[in-house]
């Protein structure tokens, strides 16, 4: 379950592209 998540996050970072920062640093922020 915990792999096809990764694949998910993984696919979904390339079709985000230049965005992918600001949303990770913002989800980072959540996380912490």
């Amino acid at each position: 379950m915990a792999e096809k998540q990764v694949i998910v996050v993984v696919e979904s970072t390339a079709a985000m592209g230049p965005y992918w920062d600001t949303l990770q640093l913002d989800y980072l922020h959540k996380i912490v």
